[in-house]
């Protein structure tokens, strides 16, 4: 069963009075809580309103998370989260599985991707 995570943007965007909720469906292999905050996802609930997919703007920021021994993944990153997971290093050290790609890999570094 997919996990379906949001992260909340922008609220007053467009006039808009609550924040839109950018949402995707991850795999069973979802990142940990840990991982989850830095980044600043959220879990939705079963009955969650509001939520977006496949929204082409506004849509969050993104990541590009490098383990340690080669390889990496991108992610979406809440842009209030940004500074501190790239510059910071919030997720530095921190063990995420990918599915199919990595088992228990630590994280080296965290950069932003433009575009």
């Amino acid at each position: 069963m997919a996990t379906v995570l949001f992260i909340n943007l922008g609220a007053g965007l467009s006039g808009a009075t609550s924040p839109v909720k950018y949402a995707w469906r991850y795999a069973n292999d979802a990142p940990g809580k840990a991982i989850r905050d830095a980044l600043g996802y959220k879990v939705a609930k079963e009955n969650e309103k509001g939520l977006v997919f496949g929204a082409n703007s506004p849509k969050p920021s993104r990541v590009r998370i490098n383990f340690e021994g080669g390889g990496s993944t991108t992610a979406f990153c809440d842009p209030g989260k940004l500074e501190n997971v790239t510059v910071g290093g919030a997720l530095n050290k921190k063990k995420w599985d990918v599915k199919g790609k990595f088992f228990d890999r630590k994280i080296s570094t965290v950069t932003s991707i433009q575009g």
